[in-house]
């Protein structure tokens, strides 16, 4: 539920990713739309359940099952400042 949430109310901000300070994009690096999102987490909440599996695909191909199948990456947040 809580991953869910952040999607839909936090913009896909979890404390995770505001402390390791990364984002999720597609691979063309656009923004993820709600529903892209939602599938997403939907995916990530499966890839939890069977851990064994989800981490022997990303110790093997060094991105998650969720990421592969939603064609999305994992990259730093850009901070702009201000002039």
């Amino acid at each position: 539920m809580y991953f869910i949430l952040c999607e839909v109310f936090g913009n896909s901000v979890t404390i995770g990713k505001e402390v390791l300070k990364i984002r999720t994009i597609s691979v063309s690096g656009k923004q993820l739309k709600l529903k892209n999102r939602i599938y997403l987490t939907l995916l990530k909440i499966l890839s939890i359940i069977f851990w064994p599996i989800s981490a022997t695909v990303f110790l093997i191909n060094g991105f998650t099952i969720e990421d592969g199948l939603c064609y999305t990456k994992t990259v730093e947040k850009q901070y702009h400042l201000l002039n």
